[in-house]
């Protein structure tokens, strides 16, 4: 067809060419839309003020060996083990499968260089000054710009500015290089160094570890050389953001922020008290100059509540200025933040917001934060008696809280592979089970932003460990200085969180220092020098400039103020009547807890477990799945670990046939992870138990259970209640109920037989007319063979904190009244001053009073005895238990509640085993799983499915498993009754069928043998397998 004259439009665009018939048209057009847009941004940007330039380089990053062998793809912020691994050149599959950890091993002694360009136009570097800002580089490193030097990097945890501008040029193609030191190589070279004057010691990890030696001679990720839990993968790379910044004048970096009350606050929470504050808002800057004055402006906005405009000269010194705001709020602006499980979180969002004189430049920051107040008590137990030392308890907004809690380690051995979604599913799973503190352990590494964030946002105090642990440290001047760039960064970022309980500069230092852990004795007083120069000389000031508004303890354990006044190092650190304690006892019986210690607080214990077969399966081969194979030994990092969990386990079960046998195996970790949810509810319960009285050494007033540890790093051997990949072991589900705000336990008194029953009582109101329910079971009977009932009270009666003053008249205390029918009205604590009348008339309303009394100490009672019941008066063991040659002890075990006024159950129903498990008389049970209805919503899911799970007699340990992922309500629990439901939790949306076809449930029986000498279990019930005089007499 021939071109159409006549329509050059429709011809060019059939042609293809019809750019062509408009090229000069659109041309001009463009050239008068360009200069009225300049003309337009001309004009704006002399009328208004811009933000400082920030470049953040492109993500196309190659990573090359020293040796230009490797070159591969690299992700800036990332790491090397991360870009090997996705680019295959790590061909043996995920970093944990089987023995990757020493297959891999390799990377850590390789240098490694990240490579990039840099596009920079001639607008950036006409700005006053242009850095380059790592928040985080690991470790041992030097970054290059166009081959020249602009700086080096010994901290992982320190924030680096390094001056670029006249490195740079005005080009497409500047290049950028981040050159890396092997950590490994770097640590021993530093080791060496210090050895010329005397060894920093530990030299080297247990065995066990698996791991590299002299982490405590590079400032990075202890851990990452591996622990007593973990494997050793010591990574390198920029692990955190980074930016290029051009700017003229002052660009916000950090906010702080405190607020103190004007007004009291009530010892009780009462929500609808907001009180006024004085708050202070410290705003730190980078400059643009080193030194002289910077004239402009700063808005301060706290949401929509306030906004302060402050006219200000910084005063510049060394790149950095520091501007502090002094605001005062009225009452009733701004809500209380609480822990979790006493009240909301809500958050306000505080703004920075810098402006040049002349309105040209401009920064901003935000940060939320939340109005509380938070306190570490030391007082003494006994004024008039000081040798039965101090409290150790915390008070946020004035109210003493126990902290309920366990220990944080890194979620993944490479930070950057933990994401913002699995962090706050752990920390979820946390505050899911009451916990209200978690402890962020000192061998790891100062949590993200995110962290801090979602802690806020749940209510989990943090106990922040600076990181330190398990070691000796060097105190040459460099070392010093990078400590200090160290707290400087971290406390400036971490310090407005309210969810930031305290700073503590190390873990196990003092005590390791003391005990002699690593040799140190033969030059105690060196080491003890270096102790106190690096963490009470160098860090303690730095960190109190920075933050007044919190405690700073020098070590954990450590008895706290007693440890300041023996010079730091005391005799015996972890001393009962003072501070915390870390305890661990794997030879004792742990579900007895006889040997338990009574502390001020404890801030680490607990027992190993093994994770699922399900999550231990994902990293081994048939031929590991044996609990002896060598790769359960190469897991298992804690020295003699496998022996002693062995002795543990068998104390209470029986340990399964080693027959080589897939069923023996999973036997094995199920046993393992009972033994571990029994021996820290029994520790844990002990501890709450304790919280409010003391026994005659002065042990006792316990504040504090943080077990160790929360969350596992890797699939293997530890002391975590939720598996690598969050799965829930059962002592998570055991931790749900020994953290209820209120629950019920017992003490047995085995030389009266006796039992003894404690309501701990964590809420602010009365139980009257409240039930205690205690049932005697026998193993092979469903139902109770006999219940009492017991009537009790449970009054709270607390009287409104006050500090004492010596010429005070007035004095804070907190009383616990618990009335018993046979039993009168008994105060807590009260000094020989006569409450009687007070009581009397109010012991059954709820009391916040204020009450002249003699100056005493306050204290908080939460923990009473409630009933004690005779074993063989009361719940006719003696008769009810007989069984043949058994001991009574054996046929038979205990339930117990507590029940309202109205009969509804107000406390988790708890268990005690008066013998232990394998010599009980208990037959097999065939727990089966019934009608499963659903999906419903409900707050935990909005795939909820209710489980029927059935019994023929008793079973112990009841435990359900699916491979779909979510948690169950409960789990791990006895079954005295025929039925019980449980609720599953699915994370994301299932159907009936998929929850039924991959639903399994065992019991503590489905561990044994069905075969025994002369005859089958259930052929002949008088043949049993957990007692064989049985057997012998049959």
């Amino acid at each position: 067809m021939a071109p159409n004259p006549m329509n050059r439009e429709a011809e060019a665009r059939r042609e293809g060419a019809w750019w062509r018939v408009y090229a000069l048209p659109l041309a001009c057009l463009a050239l008068m839309c360009g200069a009225t847009a300049y003309l337009a941004y001309a004009s704006y940007k002399s009328t208004h003020p811009q933000p400082h330039t920030v470049i953040i380089i492109p993500s196309n990053w190659s990573l090359r060996a020293a040796n230009k062998s490797i070159t591969v793809g690299g992700q800036v912020p990332g790491g090397v083990y991360s870009d090997l691994l996705a680019a295959n050149v790590l061909s043996e599959g995920d970093l944990y499968y089987r023995y990757n950890d020493l297959n891999y091993r390799w990377v850590s002694k390789e240098n490694w260089t990240y490579s990039s360009v840099l596009n920079v136009d001639a607008d950036v570097l006409s700005y006053t000054r242009v850095v380059l800002v790592f928040e985080g580089l690991d470790t041992a490193a030097e970054v290059f710009i166009n081959d020249m030097s602009v700086g080096k990097s010994t901290n992982m945890f320190a924030r680096y500015v390094f001056d670029v501008k006249n490195h740079l040029k005005a080009s497409s193609d500047n290049t950028i290089d981040i050159w890396f030191e092997s950590p490994v190589e770097y640590a021993t070279r530093q080791y060496n160094i210090q050895s010329a004057n005397y060894v920093v010691p530990p030299k080297c990890l247990p065995s066990d570890y698996n791991g590299e030696c002299h982490a405590n001679h590079i400032r990075k990720m202890q851990s990452s050389f591996s622990w007593d839990w973990g494997p050793a993968f010591p990574n390198s790379g920029v692990w955190k953001n980074w930016k290029l910044k051009a700017w003229n004048s002052l660009i916000v970096s950090d906010i702080l922020f405190s607020a103190v009350p004007t007004s009291p606050l009530p010892s009780v929470p009462d929500h609808n008290f907001k009180p006024g504050w004085n708050v202070t808002v410290k705003v730190w800057c980078d400059a643009a100059v080193a030194s002289g004055e910077v004239l402009g402006s700063f808005t301060i906005t706290l949401g929509d509540i306030s906004t302060t405009k402050h006219r200000v000269t910084a005063q510049v010194s060394n790149y950095e200025a520091l501007l502090e705001f002094n605001l005062v709020f009225s009452e009733n602006l701004v809500d209380l933040w609480w822990p979790n499980g006493y009240g909301a979180q809500p958050l306000y969002k505080l703004t920075a917001y810098w402006e040049n004189e002349n309105q040209t430049e401009n920064s901003t920051k935000v940060v939320k934060v939340g109005f509380r107040t938070v306190e570490l008590n030391q007082d003494y137990v006994d004024l008039n008696d000081t040798s039965k030392g101090r409290h150790y308890r915390v008070y946020v907004n004035n109210v003493f809280m126990f902290m309920k809690g366990s220990n944080w380690i890194p979620a993944h051995i490479l930070p950057e592979m933990v994401t913002p979604e699995y962090t706050r599913y752990l920390l979820q799973a946390a505050a899911d089970v009451h916990m209200n503190c978690l402890r962020v352990w000192g061998g790891g590494i100062y949590e993200t932003d995110v962290f801090y964030e979602i802690a806020d946002e749940l209510g989990i105090l943090l106990w922040e460990d600076l990181m330190f642990a398990c070691s000796m440290y060097p105190v040459n001047q460099a070392f010093l200085d990078t400590v200090k760039k160290e707290i400087v960064t971290q406390v400036r970022r971490l310090q407005h969180h309210p969810s930031i309980l305290l700073w503590a500069s190390n873990n196990e230092n003092e005590v390791a220092l003391r005990d002699n852990w690593y040799g140190t004795a033969f030059n105690f007083n060196q080491y003890k020098e270096d102790y106190i120069t690096l963490y009470v000389d160098t860090i303690r000031p730095l960190v109190l400039e920075l933050d007044d508004s919190r405690s700073y303890v020098v070590s954990s354990p450590s008895n706290g103020i007693k440890s300041e006044n023996d010079g730091y190092i005391s005799q015996k650190p972890g001393d009962t009547l003072y501070g915390d304690v870390h305890y661990y006892n794997y030879i004792s019986n742990a579900w007895v807890g006889d040997q338990t210690p009574i502390p001020r607080f404890s801030s680490e214990y607990g027992f190993q477990s093994w994770p699922s077969f399900i999550t231990m399966r994902d990293v081994t081969i048939e031929e590991d799945w044996n609990r002896e194979s060598p790769l359960m030994y190469h897991r298992q990092h804690h020295p003699l670990g496998q022996p002693e969990l062995a002795v543990q386990i068998g104390i209470h079960m029986h340990m399964p046939a080693q027959d080589g046998s897939l069923k023996a195996y999973q036997d094995y970790l199920y046993l393992s992870q009972i033994h571990q949810a029994v021996a820290i509810k029994v520790e844990t319960e002990i501890y709450r138990r304790w919280m409010s009285e003391i026994n005659e050494k002065g042990e006792g007033y316990t504040s504090g259970a943080l077990y160790w540890q929360l969350d596992d790093i890797w699939q293997g051997a530890s002391w975590a209640s939720i598996e690598y990949g969050g799965r829930w072991k059962m002592l998570h589900y055991y931790v749900k109920k020994m953290f209820s705000p209120v629950i019920i336990i017992s003490s047995f008194i085995e030389n009266e037989n006796v039992v003894e029953l404690y309501v701990v009582n964590e809420w602010f109101q009365n139980m009257t007319n409240a039930t205690v329910v205690v049932s005697l079971h026998r193993y092979d009977t469903l139902g109770a063979v006999k219940t009492v009932n017991k009537s009790v009270h449970v009054v709270r009666l607390m009287f409104t904190p006050y500090e004492d003053q010596p010429d005070s008249l007035w004095s804070w205390v907190n009383l616990s009244v618990f009335i018993n029918k046979a039993e009168l009205l008994q105060c807590v604590s009260c000094q020989g001053f006569d409450l009687w009348p007070f009581l009397l008339m109010l012991s059954r309303s709820f009391l916040s009073l204020n009450v002249p009394l003699p100056p005493i100490q306050r204290k908080a009672a939460a923990s009473s005895l409630v009933a004690t019941l005779s074993m063989d008066d009361d719940l006719d063991q003696v008769t009810l238990c007989k069984e043949g040659l058994y001991d009574v002890k054996d046929v038979c075990f205990l339930t117990y509640k507590l029940l309202n006024s109205v009969g509804v159950l107000v406390t988790p129903e708890n268990y005690r085993l008066l013998g232990e498990p394998k010599d009980a008389y208990i037959l097999h049970a065939s727990v089966q799983t019934g009608d499963i209805t659903g999906p419903i919503a409900t707050p935990q899911s909005n795939w909820s499915f209710n489980v029927s799970v059935k019994t023929d007699t008793v079973a112990l340990f009841v435990w359900l498993e699916t491979e779909l992922p979510g948690v169950f309500s409960d789990n791990g629990f006895l079954m005295a009754q025929e039925e019980a439901q449980v609720y599953f939790y699915a994370v994301k949306k299932i159907t009936v069928e998929d929850l039924k076809s991959s639903l399994t449930v065992k019991s503590l029986t489905d561990t044994y043998q069905k075969v025994y000498p002369f005859a089958t279990f259930p052929e002949n019930p008088d043949i049993h397998p957990n007692d064989i005089r049985n057997v012998v007499f049959a």
